[in-house]
C-alpha cells in the first residue's frame, strides 16, 4: 500500500492505494536512485534491499502479517 496515496489506483481491480509488486518495485528503485536488474536471475542482494527499503517506506503498514525480514 502507499501510505502517501491512499487514493491512488493502479488497476480496477484491486483497492485504492494498493499497488502491485512490480510497481512498488520500480517506484522503490527510482525514489532511490538504485540501479539493480529488475528481471532475469533472482539474487538475493537487490531482493533484502528493496524488502528494507519498503519497510522504511512504510508500503507494509497495511499489510497483516508481522515484518518480512
Amino acid at each position: 500500500y502507499l501510505p502517501s496515496e491512499p487514493d491512488m489506483l493502479v488497476s480496477t481491480h484491486t483497492p485504492p492505494g494498493k499497488i502491485f509488486c512490480c510497481a512498488a518495485e520500480v517506484m522503490l528503485a527510482g525514489l532511490h536512485h538504485l540501479n539493480i536488474a529488475l528481471k532475469g536471475h533472482l539474487n538475493v542482494r537487490p531482493i533484502k534491499l528493496m524488502t528494507e527499503l519498503a519497510l522504511q517506506e512504510g508500503l507494509f503498514e497495511k499489510l497483516t502479517y508481522a515484518n518480512p525480514l
